[in-house]
């Protein structure tokens, strides 16, 4: 609810504003949505509006033309120019959602500019958007991009990678999730060749992703399609647990593939990383389709080393490589060469980047465990399973897997006061699913919707069997709905594992 309405109809009356003279921007139009609390209500007039009350009243603008009509009134001016939406376009657009009967901006327009303004008290509001949307708020995601682009395209190099590690800052409260849902969005649009910046803004386009997310790109379902990857993670897990600076199937990988061998482009990028942690500053490069060109030493180190996002770089170019088993057979690489890099390699780095799912079914369905493994086996393969005996841990446990999909405070002791009456156990399940391919919701959001459809027949199967259900807050299983959140589920149990039974 906006606050000091009454005040502002004071104002409309005194300066003998109409409805349709103004629109309301900044935090009162976040207020209208009932977002965030406003302290002050900024109006955007007609230049011939602003000139008459000017001059009627002798009112002294700031030099950015702001000025007060109350004390919590004050016009502004062109606050949204930088995002190529004008004071002339606002007022004249009559589809602009009213609260009312004033006219609002629209929410995606605000929040370009509280990410632009990058104050740090604005992370919060940036949290609480992210909530808005997805609680199922409006927000068109499209008309958001369009804002960001045409703020980007007006910067140079330098204000474009300062604006986008910035935003992308991952010590930053509030922002991290927010920026890989909306990277994950645009990801979706460069891989479905919908989103095509100009070709001046090719080369300097910035974004962030998760690692996992960037490998399962390459080939939309399975990791193995870029087993060059994985043969790199091998040789950086070797060598970063046993010292071996031999590389053997990396140096057999990148003669074959180039005819060069620079063993330091693995132990420098090790060592560098181990030092200084993994920067954002040097992006890996992929073309239109998000299909990887170059960096694929650094992914496979991002991916070692479990770091949340990596930053990317879309350049203009398209180049479709194809590195699956069918290459590595073809060029000498043995079947036992191989199965050791899947089944060592591409399990460990499944665990680490939640390239797989998780299903957590909670102690109100522990008399159906077995059969929930048992339905979930017939989907994909487990590659681990398990029991914690949380005890006392399992409000802080809940806390932690809930945070994750920003779930609010209120409903996650919704859920542990309808949990705390039964067991306080937890069986976990990690597998493959047979389809890992990420997809976005309306709202941005990663999403794999065979892993939606599992876990709403495994609920809707079971829970018709146990009294007291409550379907507004399932009590009967949980799953992981993208590479993120699986990550941060299995670390999760990992700092549990003294509860194991």
């Amino acid at each position: 609810m906006i606050q000091h309405l009454n005040e502002l109809v004071d104002v409309l009356k005194k300066y003998n504003i109409s409805p349709n003279d103004f629109v309301i921007s900044s935090s009162s139009a976040m207020a209208a949505r009932d977002i965030c609390d406003n302290h002050d209500i900024d109006l955007v007039l007609f230049e011939k509006d602003r000139k008459r009350i000017i001059d009627q009243f002798r009112l002294k603008p700031l030099g950015t033309g702001t000025f007060d009509l109350s004390e919590h009134v004050q016009v502004c001016v062109e606050k949204y120019s930088r995002y190529g939406i004008s004071d002339v376009q606002l007022l004249n657009d009559d589809k602009l959602m009213k609260f009312d009967d004033y006219r609002i901006i629209p929410l995606e327009l605000e929040l370009c500019r509280i990410i632009d303004e990058d104050r740090e008290k604005d992370a919060i509001r940036i949290r609480m958007i992210e909530q808005y949307i997805n609680e199922g708020g409006e927000f068109d995601f499209e008309k958001f991009r369009s804002y960001m682009d045409f703020l980007n395209q007006s910067r140079n190099f330098k204000e474009r990678l300062k604006f986008w590690l910035k935003y992308n800052n991952p010590k930053r409260s509030g922002i991290i999730s927010f920026a890989l849902a909306l990277s994950l969005k645009i990801k979706g649009h460069v891989r479905k060749n919908t989103f095509m910046p100009s070709k001046s803004l090719f080369p300097r386009l910035t974004l962030t992703i998760p690692p996992g997310d960037l490998l399962l790109t390459q080939g939309g379902n399975d990791i193995y399609d870029r087993l060059d990857i994985l043969v790199n993670y091998y040789s950086i897990m070797q060598y970063d647990e046993n010292d071996d600076e031999t590389f053997y199937l990396s140096k057999k990988k990148d003669i074959k593939r180039t005819g060069i061998w620079q063993p330091e482009r693995y132990t420098s990028l090790i060592k560098n990383i181990k030092k200084e942690g993994y920067s954002l500053q040097y992006p890996i490069l992929i073309d239109s389709h998000g299909r990887l060109i170059d960096g694929g030493h650094r992914l496979a180190a991002a991916l070692y080393f479990g770091v949340d996002i990596v930053s990317v770089r879309i350049i203009s170019k398209e180049k479709k490589i194809s590195f699956g088993e069918d290459w590595f057979l073809r060029n000498g690489f043995s079947k036992e060469e191989i199965n050791s890099v899947k089944n060592i390699a591409g399990i460990d780095c499944a665990l680490k980047n939640g390239i797989c799912t998780v299903a957590l079914a909670f102690g109100y369905s522990a008399e159906y465990w077995n059969d929930i493994r048992a339905d979930i086996e017939k989907h994909g393969k487990i590659i681990e399973y398990g029991i914690l005996d949380l005890r006392d841990e399992l409000k802080s446990f809940l806390d932690e897997i809930y945070s994750i999909d920003a779930m609010d405070n209120w409903k996650i002791i919704f859920k542990y006061n309808l949990l705390k009456k039964y067991e306080h156990s937890v069986m976990y399940v990690i597998f493959k699913s047979p389809d890992g391919r990420i997809r976005e919701r309306e709202d941005g959001m990663a999403i794999n919707n065979y892993v939606v459809r599992l876990k709403a027949d495994i609920r809707n199967k079971y829970a018709v069997r146990i009294g007291d259900y409550c379907r507004y807050s399932d009590t009967v299983v949980h799953m992981g709905d993208n590479p993120y959140s699986n990550k941060k589920i299995i670390q999760a149990i990992r700092k549990r594992e003294k509860f194991k039974r």
